[in-house]
């Protein structure tokens, strides 16, 4: 079935196709997340240091091969173990909030790609790293670092939803009250422009904070109750120890 603009086509023109609203709504979501895919793949390779940093120093602890920690400790000196294992720490404890930054930065350049006005990376990622901060202070003694399935799950989210909210409050003329003259100096213009946005950023993660709270509050009693119904349905033996240390980590 085709549609088209034009009720009575005109003889020996061709007969323009218009895309239903549906169907426009569904190239807007592939490139969407198109976009985001991409951002993503992009953060995790430009984590890869990071990555390996943490590699370098499980190798360094861990490999049984002789000599291996005899030669870290001629280098290294008595704290040749203690350097290695803030080393693994290191890269572990930043891996969260450093996927959150990267992402935030990746899908911002890639958002500001239709020509309008923008907030730069630098901004894009201190946004984050605020966001990131405030959910992780918000779930009290649950730990947030490492790279856990919460810690990555916590820098995907903040780094997918803080640049498509930058974009829109950094446009939007009712914050631009600080403005100040194009002739000041650039990096405080740019400060004083990025004040309110980042302030506005904040609150709203506070909002979803406050939203993600109650929905777990809910749903909390009921994921715990089906997770303990699944486990008297699985089989004793590894398959079952592998849930319930599934379902404790997701818990």
């Amino acid at each position: 079935m085709q549609w088209t603009d034009d009720p009575v086509p005109r003889p020996g023109r061709p007969r323009p196709i218009a895309l239903p609203v549906p169907s426009n709504i569904a190239l807007l979501l592939r490139d969407a997340a198109v976009q985001w895919a991409q951002s993503v793949r992009d953060s995790y390779v430009a984590l890869l240091p990071l990555t390996f940093l943490g590699v370098i120093a499980t190798l360094v602890q861990y490999l049984p091969i002789p000599g291996l920690q005899a030669t870290a400790s001629e280098l290294l000196g008595p704290t040749a173990q203690v350097g290695t294992s803030r080393l693994l720490a290191a890269s572990q404890g930043l891996f969260g909030v450093a996927l959150g930054l990267a992402l935030a930065i990746h899908l911002g350049r890639r958002l500001s790609r239709g020509g309008d006005e923008a907030p730069s990376a630098f901004w894009l990622g201190l946004c984050a790293l605020v966001n990131f901060a405030l959910w992780t202070l918000a779930v009290g003694g649950k730990s947030r670092t490492g790279v856990d399935l919460q810690s990555t799950l916590l820098g995907l989210t903040v780094g997918s939803y803080t640049p498509w909210l930058m974009m829109r409050l950094y446009r939007w003329r009712r914050l631009q009250i600080l403005g100040v003259p194009y002739e000041s100096d650039v990096v405080f213009l740019h400060a004083t422009r990025m004040t309110l946005p980042l302030i506005g950023s904040a609150l709203v993660t506070l909002v979803l904070i406050q939203i993600e709270s109650r929905i777990a509050a809910v749903l909390g009693p009921l994921a715990s109750e089906a997770g303990a119904w699944l486990l008297t349905q699985l089989p004793s033996g590894g398959l079952k120890t592998a849930g319930i240390l599934l379902i404790s980590q997701s818990l």
